[in-house]
C-alpha cells in the first residue's frame, strides 16, 4: 500500500526531559525498603570477606576441590556426612576465580544474600509486614552473617529448607505450578546438600499433621458470650506455671554420669536448696491466677522470681555439673511467664470451627501429574548426576543410604569430639539471637495464630529444634538451617498484638535489631578468628560469669587463628611477587595442619609429615614443627632461621615456624636469626 507524506504522521521523538521525567516517576513508585534489606544483607556479607583465615573444614573443603581437578570429578564419601552440591559450585568459582579466599567463600555469600531476598518473598503467604521484619532480622543476625561468610554447606541446607517450606504454603494458598517446582528443587537441594535433610524433610510431614490437629484446638476468640469464653492471659499463667512446677520433678541437672532431679539438687551442694524457691513461686502463681482473676502482672513476677534462681543457682552448682533438660525448660518456661505481661487482659479465647481461620481451606491445584512427574525426574536427574560424580563414579550412589550408618553412629555414641548438651541451641540463641529466642517463645503461643501457614511455619521450627537437640553431635554452624522459621514468627508480632499496642511492640522489635546489628559487627568485624571459653566458673560472681557468658564467641569454633598469618603471609607475598618461589620448600611436621594444605596446594615441594614420619632433609624454606617434635628437629637443622610460635587454632598444642634468614631476611628487617643450625657459623 502506498502513502503519501500528508497520510503519514510522524511520531516526534521525547524530548530528555520528558525521559528523565518518566523515569522519576517510575522511581517514584518502587518501594525501596526490601530492596534496601537484601542491599545491607550483601553489605555485611561482602565487607572483608578476607579478613580471617581459612577455618579448618574451608580448607577440607577447598582440598576437596583440588582433588576434583586431579580426579575429573568429586568421589562422594558417606562417611564425611555432606553431599556433592557445594563442592561442584566450589570447583566452578574455584576455576573462574582461582585459587584464593574469596573464590571460596564468594558462592557462599550469594547464597546467604539469597536467602534474605527469597524471605521476602514469602509475602503472599505471611504478609508483608511480616516477611519484611523477618528478612531485616536475618540481614543483621550474628549468626547468618557468620556462616553466610565462611566456604560451609549449612547455607545451601538453609535455602532448600526455605524452598521447600515456602513451596509446600504456597501449594497450599495458592496451588500454583511455580509453588511446586519450590518444594521440589528444595527437597532435591536437601539432598544434594547435608545427610540431614532427612531432619527437615521429617518435620516438615510431621508439622502438617500437627497443624491440621491445631484445627480442631481452641482459638482466639474477639468477643463472645462470657460463659463461652476464658482469658488467654490467665490460662496461660496457669498453664506454663503447672508445666515449670513439673519440671522440678524430671532430670533437673547433672554431674558426670548421675542426673538429679529438682528434689534432690540439695545432693550437689547448698545451692540446691533454692530449686524450692522455683517450686514456690510456679505453685503460688497458679494458684494467684485463679484467685486474683484481674492481675496480669502474676506471671510475670513468678517467672522473674524462677529465673532469677535459676540463674543464681547456675553460679554455685559444682564445676562440673550442667543443667539437664528440666533445668531448661524451667528456664525458658520462666521467661514465657514474663512475657505473658505483654498480653492484654482483655484477649479471651474459646471453641469455633476451623473453617473461620483465614487460610483454613487449601486452595484449587492448577498443576497436573505430568508438572509433578517432570519435577520428579529432574531432582532425580540432579542427585544421579552429582552423586555418581557426573557418571564416572557410579558406586557414589550407594551413598544416599550408606551415609546414614556412619552418621547416627557419630552422632549419638559421642566419639567425635562434637558432643553437646541437650539446651545447647539455646545457649547460642540466649547470647547472639535474641529476635529468634523472642520467635521461639511466641511460637508456643501458635495456637492463637489466626493464620494457618504461619502456625505451621512456628510448628516446623519447634519441632526441628527438637530433633536436633535430641542429636548429640552438634556443630554452631547448623543453626542458621533450624531457627530461620522464628524470625517469622518474631515478625508476626508486629501484627498479632492489638493496634493500640503495635507502636511500643515494633519499637521494641527495632531495638532488638539494633541490638543484633551491632553484636553482628562486633562478632563479624572485631572477634571473628577470637576464641574464649563461655564455661561458668564457680569461682567467680555471679555478675562476673554472665560478663564472660556475652564476651565468650561460641560461634568462632576451631576457627584458624590469626597466627597462621605469621607463615602465610610471607611465603604468599613472595609467591605472588615472583612465580619462581612457589618451588619453596616447606615442611608440616605436624598433625592436622589443615588448611594449609588447601593454601599451599600450588606449592608442590611442600609436605606434610605426621606422627613420626620426617622429611629426607629437614632444612627447607619453612617448617612448622610441632611442640613435642621441636627439639628432634632442631638437632638436624643445619641452617640459620627467624622463629615464631604459632597455634593454629584453639585446643592444639602451639607450634614452632621456622622462615629461612636468607629468604625472609626482608620481612624481618634489622633482626638477627634466632635459630643457628649445626653448620651455620
Amino acid at each position: 500500500m502506498n502513502h503519501t507524506a500528508e497520510n503519514i504522521e510522524l511520531t516526534q521523538a521525547p524530548s530528555w526531559q520528558d525521559q528523565f521525567a518518566a523515569w522519576q516517576e517510575r522511581l517514584a513508585a518502587v518501594d525501596w525498603r526490601p530492596w534496601f534489606i537484601v542491599g545491607f544483607a550483601a553489605v555485611l556479607r561482602f565487607l572483608l570477606l578476607g579478613m580471617k583465615p581459612p577455618h579448618f573444614d574451608e580448607g577440607i573443603n577447598g582440598w576437596f576441590v583440588d582433588q576434583m581437578v586431579r580426579n575429573g570429578f568429586y568421589r562422594y564419601d558417606p562417611t564425611n556426612y555432606h553431599g556433592p552440591l557445594h563442592f561442584y559450585v566450589l570447583f566452578v568459582f574455584q576455576t573462574l576465580l582461582g585459587r584464593n579466599i574469596w573464590a571460596l567463600r564468594l558462592p557462599v555469600v550469594i547464597v546467604s544474600v539469597t536467602c534474605v531476598w527469597l524471605t521476602l518473598k514469602f509475602e503472599p503467604i505471611v504478609g508483608r509486614r511480616i516477611s519484611w521484619w523477618a528478612a531485616a532480622a536475618m540481614a543483621v543476625s550474628p549468626g547468618f552473617v557468620f556462616y553466610g561468610r565462611y566456604s560451609i554447606h549449612e547455607v545451601w541446607m538453609l535455602l532448600s529448607s526455605m524452598l521447600l517450606i515456602l513451596g509446600l504454603l504456597g501449594l497450599w494458598r495458592t496451588g500454583t505450578r511455580g509453588y511446586l517446582w519450590c518444594a521440589g528443587m528444595g527437597l532435591t537441594g536437601m539432598v544434594l546438600t547435608k545427610e540431614t535433610y532427612v531432619i527437615h524433610a521429617s518435620c516438615a510431614a510431621i508439622a502438617i499433621v500437627v497443624t491440621w490437629i491445631s484445627t480442631f484446638l481452641p482459638h482466639p476468640l474477639a468477643a463472645a458470650p462470657k460463659g463461652a469464653r476464658r482469658s488467654l492471659g490467665r490460662d496461660i499463667v496457669v498453664v506454663l506455671s503447672c508445666l515449670s512446677v513439673a519440671a522440678v520433678f524430671v532430670p533437673w541437672a547433672k554431674m558426670g554420669d548421675t542426673t538429679f532431679s529438682g528434689p534432690l539438687l540439695h545432693e550437689m551442694g547448698s545451692a540446691g536448696y533454692a530449686i524450692w524457691m522455683v517450686l514456690g513461686a510456679g505453685t503460688a502463681t497458679a494458684i494467684l491466677s485463679f484467685v486474683l482473676k484481674k492481675n496480669r502482672f502474676i506471671g510475670a513476677a513468678g517467672g522473674a522470681v524462677q529465673f532469677l534462681t535459676i540463674i543464681y543457682m547456675c553460679g554455685h552448682l559444682p564445676e562440673d555439673s550442667e543443667l539437664g533438660i528440666g533445668g531448661y525448660l524451667n528456664l525458658f518456661l520462666s521467661v514465657g511467664l514474663m512475657l505473658t505481661v505483654l498480653i492484654s487482659p482483655d484477649r479471651f479465647y474459646g471453641w469455633r470451627p476451623a473453617e473461620s481461620l483465614s487460610d483454613a481451606r487449601p486452595a484449587r491445584q492448577q498443576w497436573d501429574y505430568l508438572d509433578l512427574a517432570v519435577i520428579i525426574g529432574v531432582g532425580a536427574i540432579l542427585i544421579v548426576t552429582f552423586y555418581s560424580g557426573t557418571f564416572l563414579n557410579w558406586g557414589g550412589l550407594k551413598g544416599l543410604y550408606q551415609a546414614y550408618g556412619a552418621w547416627v553412629k557419630t552422632g549419638q555414641e559421642g566419639h567425635s569430639g562434637h558432643e553437646k548438651p541437650w539446651g545447647y541451641w539455646l545457649k547460642l540463641m540466649l547470647r547472639y539471637e535474641w529476635p529468634v529466642l523472642f520467635g521461639l517463645v511466641l511460637s508456643f503461643f501458635c495456637q492463637f495464630f489466626k493464620s494457618v501457614s504461619l502456625r505451621y511455619i512456628a510448628i516446623y521450627g519447634v519441632g526441628t529444634l527438637i530433633a536436633y537437640s535430641i542429636v548429640h553431635y552438634k556443630t554452631p554452624w547448623c543453626i542458621i538451617s533450624i531457627v530461620w522459621p522464628f524470625l517469622f514468627v518474631f515478625g508476626a508480632a508486629a501484627v498479632l498484638v492489638p493496634q493500640v499496642y503495635r507502636r511500643g511492640v515494633e519499637i521494641g522489635m527495632a531495638v532488638l535489631l539494633v541490638l543484633s546489628l551491632a553484636s553482628c559487627i562486633y562478632l563479624n568485624y572485631f572477634r571473628c578468628s577470637t576464641f574464649e571459653s563461655d564455661d561458668w566458673d564457680k569461682n567467680k560472681t555471679l555478675p562476673e560469669n554472665i560478663t564472660q557468658f556475652f564476651r565468650s564467641e561460641p560461634y568462632v569454633y576451631v576457627q584458624t587463628f590469626n597466627d597462621i598469618f605469621k607463615l602465610t603471609r610471607p611465603v604468599l607475598s613472595m609467591a605472588k611477587r615472583d612465580p619462581a618461589f612457589y618451588q619453596m620448600t616447606g615442611h608440616m611436621i605436624r598433625t592436622s595442619s589443615y588448611p594449609l594444605p588447601w593454601i599451599f596446594d600450588d606449592f608442590p615441594n611442600v609436605g606434610y609429615y605426621e606422627h613420626d614420619a620426617l622429611p629426607p632433609k629437614l632444612d627447607g624454606d619453612f617448617l612448622l614443627v610441632q611442640q613435642d617434635r621441636i627439639k628432634e628437629v632442631e638437632d638436624k637443622l643445619q641452617n640459620q632461621y627467624f622463629t615464631e610460635p604459632l597455634t593454629i587454632r584453639p585446643y592444639q598444642d602451639t607450634s614452632k615456624l621456622y622462615l629461612d634468614a636468607k629468604r625472609f631476611k626482608d620481612f624481618f628487617p634489622g633482626r638477627q636469626p634466632d635459630f643457628k643450625g649445626k653448620t651455620s657459623g
